[in-house]
């Protein structure tokens, strides 16, 4: 949920002067409110602060990416947090789901064209030339970076 920054000043505890620093300095990031206004979102302010007080508010949507909404009921009672937390839970497991499946399909394609290359350089009796290693070394490196984020999202949480 986006609030104003006097709003997230309260519930972050802080002085309207500290959040405005925060976001000038770059520590805390703005996102624009529906009527167009700066406004900071209360997941941000988890991440800089900790924990924050409760706003008070009615049913409404949250955006967690451009593609997933969750809701969250009103947040004066204790399970709208874990509500929310087992939705994004939920989705960042869908998401690790969808970057294991390209990982796969990308370890498939580096090994088809591993395998072009070694039958190119079979039929002229030759081994295969040091720019292709390179490709190859160059996928398997994305394919480890693709694990490691994997890994670091699931050690996150």
């Amino acid at each position: 949920m986006i609030v104003s920054q006097s709003e997230a000043a309260r519930l972050a505890g802080k002085s309207r002067q500290t959040i405005y620093r925060y976001v000038k300095n770059g520590k805390l990031s703005v996102s624009r409110m529906d009527d167009g206004s700066k406004g900071v979102d209360t997941s941000e302010l988890q991440r800089v602060f900790g924990s924050i007080k409760a706003p008070v508010t009615d049913v409404t949507a949250t955006t967690v990416t451009q593609s997933h909404t969750v809701q969250h009921a009103e947040s004066n009672t204790d399970s709208a947090p874990d509500e929310l937390l087992k939705q994004e839970n939920q989705f960042l497991k869908d998401k690790v789901k969808s970057l294991e499946e390209d990982k796969a399909f990308l370890k498939d394609q580096v090994e088809a064209q591993r395998l072009l290359l070694e039958d190119k350089s079979e039929s002229k009796g030759t081994k295969i030339d040091r720019d292709a290693s390179w490709l190859l070394i160059i996928g398997l490196g994305f394919l480890a970076s693709m694990a490691a984020l994997i890994a670091y999202t699931f050690l996150r949480f």
